[in-house]
C-alpha cells in the first residue's frame, strides 16, 4: 500500500549504487574537506583577529573592528560545524554530543545568521564611509570609536538571535526504554506554520535573499564611489588616504563575491524545499523518501561552501589588503627574535638570527609605522 501510495505521489527513489555515491560523497566533502578547511580557518582567523586587536591603529578603525566581530562570529560557526560534522559525515557521537545537540544546533543558527547580518553591516560602514569623511575613525574619541561599532554590531546581533527563536523550539531530548537518549523534533517543529511560513519563506526573505540584496547593492555603489574617487584624487594631496579608503573597499567586494557563491546553494535549497513542502510532506507521511539523493549532495555542498566562506574573509584581507600583510610580517618577525634570542640564551647556534634579520630588516617596524595603517 504504502508503495502504492508512493507510486501515486511521485516519491523519489535511491537505488543501492547512488545511496553508497551520496555516502562517500558526504564522507569526502562534508566531512574530510570540510574538517580541514575548518580547522585552517580558525587558525588563520585568530591570527589575523590577535594581529588587528593588538595594534592601536588597526583596532581604531571601525571596518577593522566590525572585521573581528565577522571572524569571531566565523569560528564560532566553524567549531560547531566540525562537531556537526563529526556526527553527520563520521557517525561519532556520544550521549553528551546528543544532549548539547539542541543548543549546539541553536547556536550554529545564530552565528551564521549574525555573520551574514555583519557583513551586511560591513558594506553599509564601507558604503557610508565613502560617501562622508565624518566615518573615519581615524582622530576619533575612544567611545565615538565604540558608539559606532556597537550601531553597527548590535542590531546584527539583535537581529540574528530574534530571526531563530523558533530554532530553540524545534528539538527536544527523549530517552528509549532503557534510558538511552535520543534526539526528537517537537510537535511545533512539525507544524505547517514552522515548516511552510518560517522554516522556509520566513528564512528565504530574512536569513537569505534581503541580506544578499542588501550585500549586493552596497557592493555596486562601493564600486562606483571607488572608481569616482580614484579618478578625483589622481595627482591631488589626498590620493594617499584616499587610496587607503578604497583598499577596504576592495577587501569588501572580494568578501562579497566569495558570500554570495558560498550561501547561493543554501537560497537554492530553501527555495526548492518552499515550493515542494507538500508533496515532501506527503511522501515522508506515507513512509518514503521525501527529496531526492541530489538534495542531500547539494546540502553536503552547501555545509562546505559555508564552511569556506567563514574561513575566506581574513584569509582575503591578508591577500588584497598590502598594509596588513607588513603588519603581519612584523608580528612574525618579532616572535621568531623573540625565538631566536631564547636560542641564544641557550648556547643555541645564532645562523637562524642572521637569516632571520636579513629577510626581515631591524628597521621594519618604524618603516611599517610611517604608512599610518587603518
Amino acid at each position: 500500500m504504502a508503495e502504492e501510495d508512493a507510486m501515486e505521489l511521485d516519491c523519489p527513489l535511491e537505488l543501492p549504487h547512488e545511496a553508497s555515491m551520496r555516502r562517500a560523497f558526504e564522507f569526502i566533502v562534508e566531512g574530510v574537506l570540510l574538517c580541514a578547511v575548518a580547522v585552517a580557518g580558525i587558525a588563520s582567523n585568530s591570527l589575523g583577529a590577535y594581529v588587528l586587536c593588538a595594534r592601536r591603529d588597526l583596532r581604531a578603525n571601525l571596518f577593522n573592528r566590525l572585521l573581528v566581530a565577522l571572524v569571531t562570529a566565523d569560528s564560532a560557526f566553524l567549531a560547531l560545524s566540525i562537531n556537526n560534522s563529526f556526527r553527520r559525515a563520521f557517525q561519532m557521537t556520544s550521549d553528551l554530543q546528543t544532549y548539547l545537540f539542541p543548543f549546539a544546533h541553536s547556536a550554529t543558527h545564530v552565528v551564521l545568521s549574525l555573520s551574514i547580518y555583519l557583513t551586511v553591516a560591513l558594506a553599509v560602514q564601507r558604503t557610508v564611509a565613502l560617501r562622508s569623511a565624518a566615518a573615519a575613525t581615524f582622530g576619533a574619541h575612544s567611545s565615538s570609536q565604540w558608539k559606532q561599532f556597537l550601531a553597527y554590531f548590535l542590531p546584527a546581533l539583535v537581529l540574528a538571535v530574534a530571526v531563530n527563536l523558533p530554532v530553540f523550539f524545534a528539538i527536544e531530548i527523549a530517552h528509549a526504554g532503557d534510558g538511552t537518549p535520543y534526539l526528537s523534533v517537537t510537535n511545533f517543529r512539525k507544524s505547517t506554520g514552522y515548516v511552510i511560513y518560517y522554516n522556509n519563506w520566513f528564512r528565504i526573505i530574512f536569513v537569505r535573499t534581503l541580506p544578499l540584496l542588501a550585500v549586493v547593492a552596497c557592493s555596486v555603489k562601493v564600486f562606483l564611489d571607488v572608481r569616482a574617487i580614484r579618478r578625483s584624487s589622481e595627482g591631488t594631496a589626498n590620493e594617499g588616504r584616499q587610496g587607503r579608503e578604497t583598499s577596504f573597499a576592495v577587501v569588501l567586494l572580494a568578501i562579497v563575491v566569495v558570500f554570495v557563491v558560498c550561501h547561493f546553494p543554501g537560497a537554492a535549497l530553501n527555495m526548492y524545499e518552499a515550493i515542494n513542502v507538500e508533496s515532501s510532506r506527503l511522501c515522508g507521511e506515507a513512509g518514503q523518501r521525501a527529496f531526492p539523493s541530489a538534495f542531500f549532495v547539494v546540502i553536503a555542498l552547501n555545509h562546505f561552501l559555508l564552511v569556506v566562506n567563514s574561513s575566506a574573509n581574513m584569509l582575503l584581507y591578508t591577500v588584497l589588503n598590502k598594509r596588513f600583510r607588513r603588519h603581519l610580517a612584523e608580528f612574525v618577525c618579532r616572535n621568531r627574535e623573540t625565538w631566536t634570542m631564547d636560542d641564544d640564551s641557550s648556547g643555541g647556534d645564532r645562523r637562524d638570527h642572521v637569516e632571520m634579520t636579513t629577510l626581515f630588516p631591524a628597521n621594519l617596524e618604524s618603516e611599517v609605522s610611517t604608512n599610518n595603517v587603518r
